[in-house]
């Protein structure tokens, strides 16, 4: 179907054409300045380079090339004759030929051989170019915009990437550490138990040393004490002790069972004092039947507490009956059941 020309289209005469066509002609030669800005934008919008900027300085540096042999050429121009689709390649330039002519054909009716006048050529052609180029420049904007969202994401994926990195070397590490620290507890636990165990058998060993000794020494006095009931001991088994210089005195020349009967007449103080007169003298005043009974009653106030603590410390096992009257420190009694305990917990393991 045809259309018929609008109210903008008339009808014009060969020399009102070509009049036209010199007037257009001259006012469709824009300044290099304007028409290289339209070459780049529109080549840029058109190929769509990878890098925009790359393409955009070759450009520049090959219309810059241009104009400089341009100027060599003709000196008194100083403007280029370009086109807007200097920097468009062929191939594009094919497909867009092809497009922009079926669309002219199709909105001008050109098949039926009306002229149209060259205003509407040049409007059709600017609002056109000025469509196309807005076209591009949104198509553009949208390229960078998806080319700047699509950075931001890679580097929010690197970001987490790398933070996953450092967690999971993070957690390694841990994991060594952890299982360095068990191995350190362990090894130290080993260590304590096996010094407990250690100390343990030391202390066996000096408790059945002690024990050891105790038992003898209880057995030695049981066997003195059932001999001396039986009446075996004489004079020269008790007597042996004693040096030559202390048998001067006449109490050392007296039978041993005539000086046990002697000392066993005096009190604590006396028994002391006798000890630091000769060796038979002391051999006889420590002998263990004179101190069976002790009565601290008479000396309570001559006599220090050690003292008393001492000597209930050294014949612990032979005292039968102790006389405190009088002895008002708690701590001759706390020894005095001390040592007691001690000695009925051997005997009664040794039973």
């Amino acid at each position: 179907m045809r259309r018929r020309p609008g109210k903008h289209l008339c009808y014009v005469s060969g020399n009102q054409k070509a009049a036209a066509s010199r007037r257009w002609a001259a006012q469709s030669e824009p300044k290099a300045s304007q028409t290289d800005l339209r070459a780049l934008l529109i080549g840029l919008f058109v190929q769509c380079p990878d890098d925009p900027l790359l393409y955009l300085e070759e450009k520049i540096k090959e219309l810059q090339n241009q104009m400089k042999n341009q100027s060599l050429l003709l000196a008194n121009k100083r403007h280029l004759e370009l086109s807007w689709d200097m920097f468009i390649d062929d191939e594009f330039k094919q497909r867009m030929t092809k497009m922009i002519g079926s669309y002219l054909s199709y909105l001008f009716d050109l098949e039926s051989g009306e002229v149209l006048a060259p205003e509407l050529f040049e409007k059709a052609y600017f609002f056109r170019s000025n469509r196309l180029l807005r076209k591009c420049f949104c198509g553009w904007k949208t390229y960078i915009r998806n080319i700047r969202r699509y950075h931001m994401k890679l580097q929010q994926y690197i970001s987490k990437a790398e933070n996953y990195y450092k967690m999971n070397k993070l957690k390694v590490s841990f994991d060594i550490w952890m299982t360095w620290v068990q191995f350190q507890k362990r090894q130290h636990f080993l260590a304590v138990k096996h010094l407990q165990h250690v100390s343990d058998q030391l202390l066996l060993k000096i408790i059945l040393k002690e024990w050891s000794t105790l038992a003898k020494d209880s057995k030695s006095t049981r066997e003195y004490f059932q001999r001396l009931e039986r009446g075996e001991l004489d004079d020269e088994s008790e007597m042996h002790l004693a040096t030559v210089g202390a048998m001067q005195d006449i109490i050392s020349l007296i039978p041993w069972p005539a000086a046990l009967k002697i000392f066993s007449y005096l009190g604590v103080r006396e028994l002391v004092r006798c000890a630091q007169v000769c060796q038979f003298w002391k051999v006889v005043a420590q002998t263990t039947s004179l101190w069976s009974k002790i009565n601290f009653f008479p000396v309570r106030k001559q006599i220090q507490d050690n003292d008393i603590a001492n000597i209930l410390r050294i014949y612990r096992t032979f005292v039968m009956h102790l006389n405190l009257r009088g002895c008002n420190n708690l701590f001759i009694f706390s020894v005095w059941i001390e040592d007691l305990v001690k000695h009925s917990q051997h005997d009664a393991y040794k039973l």
